[in-house]
């Protein structure tokens, strides 16, 4: 890509004015766009739309007769190149309500010596994508924006003698419903297509790389909902059938029971029953069906909403204003995978538990005043909560989430997606979120700088290999073990109590800012200083298996517990440290150890230094147990004593046990009073 010195138009022209008998009928014209090494022709031609083997136009507005398409004054298509983010091609306002357009690229032309892919509709969730991630989600869709859905790519192409040509293929396919209501007295405003399992991949990415755009699906669901846009009222007899559309990914459902579910927020319900079919890519079907009332049937939902048991029509008045007086169900260790497969007519419900039931597919959608979810230790692949503004709580962990989008989700205050697949969290905007948990994930990045309330945040195990806390001043705890940070800056994080970032590549670690520290776990990194004089708040630390030279413990007279192994420390005074219970400081270089005044340790690891005495008389709290201080083999092979001076205690276990020696407590060749061990 290249930014022209002088304004260059960039045009591409889609013309769909001709008819075909062919399936899938390329036209396309081309225009010249001037500059130096830049493309010179450039077209892109999209298919025509099968409406049940009957070939059409392509245009996407039904006159009765054929679907239509035509180009909206806000539309824009992607040109991406195969390395670098996409390009945002607008319409020319002039063209809209049109079949043919313009598409201006501004100050952008496209290199003849690049490939390039193209995509419609640009949004921005796709703005930082690259080629071969291209996001692609079905959810959201309303009978006011449902061409939006209209999913057009076509994969990398290489321009040829100063041309090039986009043949973009249709993604999606278009079910065109009509529902025959009968003499019903209601009002519908909300559709749920129901599969009998997770056959839908609503939300996944494009790979535009090849020669064909390639889909893959982040996760499958049973679910794809749309919103009639108001609701529909059936109360008089012309009003009885109503038209919708839904796009859905390509899915072979041959063979298939398919559901259609209608409600409201009024409570009223109806459902439809269907055969399904391979519905295919750049195709539209016609559905006719016909409503019968609806049910609810799972009797662990039914007796966990209050409701009695047996299956419960909706319909009845007693029954509809029992459910939306339900605002709390939990359906937890059902062991129930269906369970919540009729959670959609609980319109007022606020608090749902459903976790530890093995449940493939959730449709929370339309409980839109949910405040509470706790869907954890399931076998979910995909979650959508975009209709759920209201959530406070959110709990998705122990499941097989490969991505979560809470970007519509601002009043989250607590969030635990712990135990997944994510390789990405979408839209941590959330300025009220104070607990994040999402460690034992494939998360690479993470932008948690919008999220300024947050105090606690686990981001463990995961693959980050940067990680920005400065925006969060109210942390007071961060667990951001097992990843792959080379850097760390918590300067800026001077409320921190708590800090585990062990099993990373930090080469340093300044924490003098951060004086309400309580608890330091740097271990497993690359440090070759740490200095923690300011930590005067420290009861724990642990630092071993580092490359540390020396360690300065003096001003942290709260320690309790020392972990300072495996590192090259030639010396270590813990002569402050008076509440010291807990001191593992074995493999390292010391020479001396003084614990005079350690008279509250009970735990003691010390073996493998170049100690040659010890004195421990007065710790009072150890016994042999748990000493470990023995020295082993030298470089030539014999047997090195470590003199060792107990107290009463050791005395009495050594009385009762006979021997202080075994094979995995380190104890080896200790000498005490006058006997060798072993």
């Amino acid at each position: 890509m290249k930014t022209l010195k002088n304004l260059l138009f960039l045009c591409i022209l889609a013309v769909l004015t001709a008819c075909s008998d062919d399936a899938f009928v390329p036209q396309s014209e081309v225009i010249s766009a001037t500059g130096n090494g830049s493309v010179d022709y450039i077209s892109m031609m999209v298919p025509d739309i099968e409406i049940d083997d009957a070939t059409t136009r392509s245009k996407l507005i039904d006159d009765g007769t054929e679907l239509k398409f035509v180009w909206q004054e806000n539309d824009a298509i992607g040109v991406v190149p195969m390395s670098g983010r996409p390009l945002s091609f607008p319409i020319h306002a002039e063209n809209a309500q049109k079949n043919t357009a313009v598409f201006d690229g501004g100050q952008w032309a496209l290199r003849t010596d690049a490939k390039y892919a193209a995509f419609f509709p640009y949004k921005k969730t796709n703005y930082e994508k690259d080629a071969k991630n291209i996001i692609i989600d079905y959810t959201g869709q309303m009978q006011g924006n449902w061409t939006k859905y209209d999913f057009l790519a076509t994969g990398a192409v290489q321009p040829k003698d100063g041309a090039v040509k986009f043949t973009m293929k249709r993604l999606s396919a278009i079910l065109k419903v009509q529902v025959d209501f009968s003499a019903t007295n209601s009002h519908f405003q909300y559709v749920t297509l129901v599969a009998p399992e997770p056959l839908f991949g609503v939300r996944g990415t494009l790979d535009l790389s090849g020669s064909e755009p390639v889909y893959t699906p982040e996760g499958l669901t049973k679910f794809i909902n749309t919103d009639l846009g108001v609701d529909k009222d059936l109360s008089s007899s012309e009003q009885n059938v109503i038209t919708f559309y839904l796009m859905i990914p390509p899915t072979n459902l041959s063979g298939k029971e398919l559901k259609l579910l209608f409600n409201s927020d009024s409570g009223t319900a109806k459902e439809a029953i269907f055969d399904g079919q391979n519905f295919e890519a750049g195709k539209a079907y016609s559905i006719d069906v016909k409503a019968s009332d609806a049910f609810i049937r799972n009797a662990n939902l039914i007796v966990a909403a209050g409701l009695g048991d047996g299956s419960i029509s909706i319909n009845a008045r007693v029954n509809r204003e029992k459910i939306l007086q339900v605002k709390n169900i939990n359906v937890s260790d059902k062991n129930d995978p269906t369970v919540c497969d009729e959670i959609g007519f609980f319109r007022n419900l606020e608090e749902l538990r459903c976790y530890g039931n093995g449940i493939t597919s959730l449709d929370v959608s339309n409980n839109s005043k949910l405040t509470y979810l706790s869907c954890s230790s399931n076998q979910l692949t995909s979650l959508n909560v975009s209709n759920n503004s209201k959530l406070t709580y959110l709990s998705c962990s122990s499941n097989q989430l490969t991505s979560l989008d809470v970007s519509n989700n601002t009043a989250l205050n607590s969030l635990y997606c712990y135990s997944n697949q994510l390789t990405s969290l979408v839209g941590l905007n959330n300025t009220t979120l104070k607990y994040l948990e999402c460690g034992g994930n494939q998360l690479t990045s993470l932008d948690v700088s919008n999220n300024t309330a947050l105090t606690e945040f686990y981001c463990y195990s995961n693959q980050l290999i940067s990680l920005d806390v400065s925006n969060n001043t109210a942390l007071t705890l961060l667990h951001c073990y097992s990843n792959q940070l080379i850097s760390l800056d918590v300067s800026n994080n001077t409320a921190l109590e708590v800090l585990q970032c062990t099993f990373n590549k930090l080469t340093s670690l300044d924490v003098s800012n951060n004086m309400d520290l309580q608890s330091l776990d740097c271990g497993s990194n690359q440090l070759i200083s740490l200095d923690v004089l300011n930590n005067t708040a420290l009861t724990y630390l642990n630092c071993r298996f580092n490359q540390l030279t020396s360690l300065n413990v003096s001003n942290n007279t709260a320690l309790t517990y020392l972990q300072c192994c495996s590192n090259k420390l030639t010396s270590l005074n813990v002569l402050n440290n008076t509440a010291l219970k807990n001191l593992y400081c074995y493999s390292n270089q010391l020479n001396a150890l003084n614990l005079s005044k350690n008279t509250a340790l009970t735990d003691l690891e010390c073996y493998s230094n170049r100690l040659t005495a010890l004195d421990v008389s007065k710790c009072l709290q150890i016994t042999w147990p748990s000493l470990r201080c023995g020295r082993q083999l030298d470089s030539s092979g014999h047997n090195q004593y470590i003199l060792v001076n107990g107290n009463d205690a050791m005395e009495r276990y050594l009385l009762e046990k006979g021997t202080i020696y075994s094979p995995t407590s380190y104890n080896y060749y200790v000498e005490y009073k006058g006997k060798k061990y072993p």
